[in-house]
């Protein structure tokens, strides 16, 4: 079975949308943020969200927005940092249909990316300590749904997006609709 979804996880600040949407254009393929589709589902932005409704109901909403948007054929999309936390997107992306892409960085790049942000704390614990306990609970899921696995540390953002054009490009339907 061809692949027709492309799908980015991993941690918050790795480079999911950024990847996402250089891999998009050069596949000339629509991208979807799922945060920001979240953001348009509840009218506001997924941060505020998560702080007003709370981690279960925003899973909630999260699992329900992430699996519309996998659902679809032809589309790269760029999960949340916790959507395989929610059984449904993790049944999603292991469909044969999905090509899943695990977008990670050091720890200390991830405190860097998102220090000063406003992505609310999921813990109370320090950032950098946060980062190395949900990494460290999450990694065993990102690593288990993908097929690539990508360190936006080492590369600029369009040779990363060009190396995971290269690996989608015999297994993605849409593949001669890619831009040179």
């Amino acid at each position: 079975m061809k692949v027709t979804t492309l799908a980015f996880v991993g941690p918050r600040g790795a480079g999911k949308s950024t990847l996402g949407r250089l891999v998009a254009a050069s596949l000339r393929l629509p991208f979807f943020d799922a945060d920001e589709a979240l953001a348009l589902a509840v009218g506001m932005g997924a941060s505020d969200y998560l702080r007003s409704r709370g981690e279960p109901e925003f899973r909630r909403v999260e699992e329900r927005v992430s699996s519309e948007l996998l659902r679809r054929d032809g589309v790269v999309v760029a999960l949340g940092g916790g959507a395989l936390l929610c059984e449904g997107v993790r049944a999603l992306v292991a469909e044969p249909r999905v090509l899943c892409v695990f977008v990670h960085a050091p720890v200390l790049t991830l405190c860097d990316r998102i220090r000063g942000s406003d992505r609310p704390p999921l813990t109370s614990l320090p950032l950098q300590r946060e980062i190395e306990v949900v990494l460290a609970a999450r990694r065993p899921a990102y690593e288990a749904a993908s097929v690539l696995s990508i360190d936006t540390s080492v590369g600029a953002p369009e040779e990363l997006a060009r190396t995971i054009v290269d690996f989608a490009r015999g297994k993605f339907d849409v593949g001669a609709t890619e831009r040179r």
